[in-house]
């Protein structure tokens, strides 16, 4: 299992100008053309696709940035994040790279979920024990406590 890396590196020298970043349909609001990284942070974690404590951002070198999904996106594959250059100063472009891709952790004849839990992690869970078929011939026992939801395949 492995959380998402993806990073985003401003390229030549912008000087002035602002741009935006988008995560599955959601965007930033307008960023300066050098932000610091809890900037850039605070921006992505507002995007209702994203949310607070669900994405770390630093800096890699002066004009890198590299983001790191983690809590309700950790473990998952997903979508690239794009951004609209076209505000920059100085004919500067922004590329976009998925360094890491988020892999879901793989279940074994016993999986747990530690609870409270979020939708999306319940939902992610569910899929790596009982991988969505068609046909009634899933055979799983589950149990559960105040703080924990265990399946045994």
């Amino acid at each position: 299992m492995a959380n998402e890396i993806q990073r985003f590196d401003i390229l030549g020298s912008p000087g002035s100008g602002e741009f935006t970043l988008t995560f599955d349909t959601a965007t930033t609001d307008p960023l300066p053309y050098h932000p610091p990284a809890g900037d850039v942070q605070t921006a992505l974690e507002a995007l209702t696709s994203i949310g607070a404590g669900n994405v770390g951002v630093t800096k890699d070198g002066n004009w890198g940035y590299v983001c790191a999904f983690q809590g309700a996106l950790a473990d998952q594959d997903l979508p690239q994040m794009t951004a609209d250059d076209s505000g920059l100063g100085g004919d500067a472009t922004i590329t976009v790279a998925t360094v890491t891709h988020g892999t879901t952790p793989e279940a074994g004849p016993t999986a747990s979920l530690h609870t409270p839990c979020t939708l999306t992690e319940l939902l992610v869970f569910a899929n790596a024990v009982l991988p969505t078929t068609s046909g009634d011939h899933h055979n799983a026992t589950v149990t559960s406590t105040n703080d924990t939801i265990t399946v045994t395949t």
